[in-house]
């Protein structure tokens, strides 16, 4: 506290996740099922999730289940327990960021996880280069080829793939430019869209990212309708027009299974 104090000209940082490693988180990660992605996706809204906790974890049984993740990301201090109890044979508890900070931290980590999955070809300089100078080719290939290489058809066979889809995007786009922010599911116009990069200065470009996954199929031609969608709602809602920055870049993206269609809409659109 006394740090950030000092530094009131700066913006907000997570400075205290610095004290600590996480390799071990970034491994766990690494073999977690597909129900974390969801429940990861919550916890960075800050909102809430029912879950097994395990006390007095043993390192050996830690390294084998990707399930005991959330355990371990309680014991780090990403999270806290409320409303614990025993139910028959499981010890649960209501988990949940503690407050901003940590969500912002905790999305750092899992933005970790991703460079270090794919093997060092996550770019996040390029990667926001691309989608603030509105380089479509770019941010394309760079987006299919994490999607392809890091999801899973396991993970996408979850009940819920565009929540997963969200944390994913979100991890994609944690580390932005000095001066800029990132927002998700906040109002803007007449609705939520799913990313916003705001800039520091009116003078610098934002970015507005809606994602829709496919309602069925798998397929190119699945992924072109699920762009379809995602750009009629940033159009309906004024997406780009409520959003900060000169220009407001307007960005549609489609996934279906792991094909992922991306778009730039035109500026007179």
């Amino acid at each position: 506290m006394a740090e950030t104090l000092d530094r009131l000209d700066e913006p907000l940082q997570a400075r205290w996740i610095a004290t600590g490693g996480t390799d071990l988180l970034e491994r766990l990660a690494s073999q977690s099922p597909p129900s974390f992605h969801a429940d990861l996706e919550r916890w960075l809204q800050g909102e809430p999730v029912d879950q097994e906790v395990v006390h007095g974890v043993a390192l050996a049984d830690i390294e084998r289940h990707g399930d005991m993740l959330p355990t371990m990301l309680l014991h780090a201090g990403y999270l806290t327990a409320a409303n614990v109890r025993q139910e028959q044979s499981e010890l649960r508890a209501v988990l949940r960021t503690p407050n901003e900070e940590v969500r912002s931290a905790l999305q750092a980590l899992y933005a970790r996880w991703l460079r270090r999955a794919h093997q060092g070809a996550f770019d996040p300089r390029r990667r926001c280069a691309a989608l603030l100078s509105g380089d479509e080719e770019t941010v394309q290939r760079m987006l299919g080829g994490v999607v392809r290489g890091l999801l899973s058809y396991h993970d996408l066979a979850d009940k819920t793939p565009e929540r997963i889809y969200h944390v994913f995007v979100l991890g994609v786009w944690s580390q932005v430019p000095p001066g800029y922010r990132i927002e998700s599911n906040r109002e803007f116009g007449s609705g939520r869209p799913d990313v916003v990069l705001i800039p520091g200065a009116p003078d610098q470009p934002g970015a507005v990212v809606e994602f829709k996954a496919a309602k069925k199929g798998r397929s190119e031609a699945a992924a072109e309708l699920a762009c379809d969608a995602a750009e009629a709602q940033i159009r309906a809602k004024g997406y780009r027009e409520s959003g900060a920055g000169s220009p407001v870049l307007g960005w549609a993206v489609g996934f279906a299974g792991k094909e992922v269609v991306v778009r730039l809409l035109a500026a007179d659109g």
